[in-house]
């Protein structure tokens, strides 16, 4: 299993991405700032999108730990990667 990484600077912190496909499913995870920590967990599933069922959309499903501001840009980058690319 081939994982790509990359590590960015981020209002002076490093974050550290990687992607992992795990069969058909891709495993991706966010991590650094300040005090690195699992804030989130979010599985995106694709489906017929509700409005166009021509297009593909996503469902999530968040396990968010309490006080954490993980949720939002976690599902939002979960929704898209699913969609786009068709998997979990």
């Amino acid at each position: 299993m081939e994982i790509i990484h990359t590590e960015r600077e981020f209002l002076g912190s490093r974050i550290v991405a990687g992607a992992q496909w795990i069969g058909k499913d891709l495993l991706v995870t966010l991590a650094g700032g300040i005090r690195p920590h699992i804030g989130s967990v979010i599985l995106a599933v694709p489906r017929p999108s509700l409005k166009n069922p021509s297009t593909t959309s996503s469902t999530s499903s968040v396990l968010n730990r309490p006080g954490h501001l993980d949720e939002r840009p976690g599902r939002v980058l979960a929704d898209k990667l699913a969609a786009a690319l068709g998997c979990n």
